[in-house]
């Protein structure tokens, strides 16, 4: 085509401005991943942005026919972005848009979005405009359009999709990474508080800011890679379980009911690639078994690959990424057992392939993703190793600062960074090493902050600046440094609000804004300023319950957030006086955790929460509620002998106290204090039933 002055043009009826409007926006903003620019996709080299888009903002209602203006604008348009919907599907001049853009050369660049109607239908409810309907023999055609719809692929998915037809590349190479790192960043930011410890290799990130510092670094390389293959050996030997052996009989079965036997090679991975592809559609929307069966079919692919071609790098890379995969439903499952035997498995394929070529950046990465992936599963099993976790996670930031010392400009490396410190930081605040938590939290801050100052117009970056500073926040609350956590909580506000403000339907967003506006509200509460704490949660309420019943099938976790949140918007009542009320709610949100728990006992997230709401119930009605102790299970927490993490201790008193094992509490009092857990509403609660001195 000729040279283009727009990468798109957006076609649309003013009745879906909104959408028009929303995806010119993400579009523009999108920064293609920076391994794929430069390679070649279906329509040439794939750019690093997508921009600039154009938006029709005419008014047509009284024209005859398209104007001048919007023919031009169409001619110089490489692709066409078609919103669908009734309105649009009705709309004289979204027809006549789709028509002149094929008469100018355009057919094979029309891209749909279906925003609202049946998707099946001619009548007045369909969404596709007759034109985009229409071959180029005069005949129908079935378009292949993004669902915008949350019940289908929804925001996320729907974006990636059109994307992808941009660049004219598989939508999986959009989608693999942001999948691999999905559950690590949702564990990390479940944290409100986390750790830190100082590295080894700390210096080697800050080092390679500017080129001449990364060609010195390079001269030490060998010698850190050696150490670290080496080390990797007795990590190898620690998190190594029995049963990693590939039980050929279960694969043969499946094997044989897939017909996998017919497929060539090339084939056998066209459609293991596929079948991924399908996993993670699944994945999307909250369809765990139907993912997991695909992403098990796609190991088969794989492994009868593997079978006919040997350990090849690719056979090699792709089973890690199968294996990967059928760990990280597990992992969303609650299941730390069944993710850690395949996440060994893909460590172990890792391993190979950064051993056959140790300076290739991308196996290094793939090292530091499932040391970190191993490291998370510690914060969720029932008795963690936290020296273990510690170990996993150190290495896991010490691979990811060697691939960025591999390849400096890989932005990928660099942004990935900040968040294998944080997780490092939460494994430290398992063992309550609240000292270090403050430091590296600070440093984490500060390395975000700088790659925010390097992409200010990248809003990830920025919203990982937020993220870091809540995370630095919920260190300093617990060390009782109550104005430094308030303010840093307000400026992650305030960022979470600009962001929001520039996607006001972006619900996840929305989200995360209300989640800390609750958590800055609880601190309020326990320095007992019950007037503004009030004054905050009052606007939220009624947002919040809303987006947590939106999201019951697809994230039950808010759900859980959601009833924490109503539980202290009681607790602010009952200190203004309303107790009543904030008793009502405080029972009802019991009732209520204990349903989901009946639901998912394994749900470690969800009992903890019970148990906190437990010792809420019994504060408010002196009674021990006995069908929610029932629930909570032996050992659910430690010992106080065998206590490690500080809010455990919190929450372990706590719970002791309505159990009437006063002894106990005292005993997680004294050990939280010994290693200067000062939070304040754990000293509002020490202080008022007698559990500890303090002046």
């Amino acid at each position: 085509m000729r040279d283009m002055q727009y990468k798109a043009f957006i076609s649309y009826s003013h009745v879906d401005e909104k959408h028009a409007r929303w995806l010119q926006s993400r579009l523009e903003r999108y920064r293609v991943p920076r391994r794929l620019v430069g390679t070649e996709g279906a329509f040439g080299a794939v750019p690093a942005r997508l921009r600039p888009v154009f938006r029709d903002r005419e008014d047509l209602s009284s024209a005859s026919d398209l104007t001048a203006r919007l023919k031009e604008e169409l001619e110089h348009s490489e692709f066409l972005i078609v919103v669908c919907s009734p309105a649009s599907a009705s709309s004289r001049w979204v027809n006549e848009e789709i028509r002149s853009f094929r008469e100018r050369g355009g057919e094979g660049r029309i891209l749909a979005l279906v925003v609202d109607g049946d998707l099946g239908s001619e009548a007045s409810d369909g969404c596709f405009p007759s034109a985009l309907l229409e071959s180029a023999d005069g005949g129908r055609r079935e378009p292949l359009a993004a669902d915008l719809r949350r019940y289908a692929d929804g925001k996320q998915l729907a974006l990636l999709k059109i994307v992808a037809g941009l660049l004219g590349i598989r939508l999986d190479l959009l989608r693999r990474r942001d999948a691999q790192r999905r559950f690590r960043r949702r564990l990390s930011w479940g944290f409100v508080s986390v750790a830190l410890a100082g590295l080894l290799g700390w210096l080697v990130y800050t080092q390679v800011t500017t080129q001449a510092a990364a060609e010195a670094q390079h001269a030490s390389t060998e010698e850190l890679l050696s150490f670290m293959l080496g080390d990797l050996e007795r990590l190898g030997s620690t998190a190594g379980q029995p049963g990693l052996a590939i039980d050929f009989a279960v694969h043969d079965e499946r094997t044989g009911s897939l017909g996998l036997a017919d497929f060539a090679d090339d084939g056998l991975l066209k459609q293991a690639l596929e079948w991924r592809e399908a996993g993670l559609e699944s994945s999307w929307q909250g369809e765990q078994e139907a993912a997991l069966e695909s992403f098990l079919d796609s190991k088969a692919a794989l492994l009868e690959l593997q079978r006919r071609e040997g350990n090849t790098d690719r056979v090699l890379f792709e089973l890690g990424q199968a294996e990967f995969y059928v760990g990280e439903v597990y992992a969303q499952r609650g299941e730390p057992e069944q993710a850690r035997e395949h996440w060994v498995r893909y460590g172990a394929l890792s391993r190979r392939l950064l051993n056959r070529d140790p300076k290739n950046p991308k196996y290094v990465m793939e090292l530091s993703y499932t040391l970190s992936n191993l490291g998370a599963l510690e914060h969720i099993v029932p008795v963690p190793d936290t020296d273990h976790a510690l170990d996993l996670m150190q290495a896991s930031v010490q691979y990811n600062q060697m691939a960025v010392v591999l390849d400096p400009e890989n932005a990928e490396y660099r942004d990935t960074l900040p968040t294998g410190l944080a997780w490092l930081a939460d494994t430290w605040l398992m063992k309550c090493s609240l000292g270090e938590a403050l430091e590296i939290r600070q440093q984490t801050v500060d390395l975000q902050r700088n790659l925010v100052l390097e992409s200010a117009d990248e809003a990830d970056v920025v919203l990982r600046l937020a993220f870091a500073l809540s995370g630095l926040a919920g260190v300093q609350a617990q060390i009782g440094l109550i104005d430094e956590a308030s303010a840093n909580y307000n400026e992650a506000i305030e960022i979470l609000q600009s962001l929001h403000r520039a996607e006001p339907d972006n619900e996840w967003l929305e989200w995360q804004m209300l989640f800390r506006q609750s958590i800055l509200a609880r601190h309020l509460l326990s320095m007992g300023e019950a007037e503004r704490a009030a004054r905050l949660v009052e606007p939220l309420s009624d947002r919040i319950t809303e987006l947590a019943d939106e999201a019951k099938e697809t994230d039950p976790k808010r759900a859980v957030e959601a009833l924490l949140f109503a539980v202290s918007r009681a607790r602010i009542e009952i200190e203004l006086g309303n107790i009543a009320a904030g008793r009502e709610t405080i029972s009802q949100s019991q009732d209520q955790l204990a349903e989901l728990v009946r639901e998912k006992p394994e749900a470690r997230e969800t009992v903890s929460a019970l148990a906190w709401v437990t010792f809420y119930y019994w504060e408010q009605f002196g009674a021990k509620p006995a069908e929610a102790l029932e629930l909570i299970p032996e050992g659910f927490l430690p010992a106080p002998a065998q206590v490690e993490s500080c809010r455990s201790a919190n929450l372990g008193a706590r719970f002791a106290l309505a159990r009437g094992e006063t002894d106990d509490a005292r005993r997680y009092v004294d050990y939280a204090l010994s290693k200067g857990y000062f939070d304040p509403g754990f000293i509002d609660f020490c202080r008022r039933y007698e559990l500890c001195e303090l002046p």
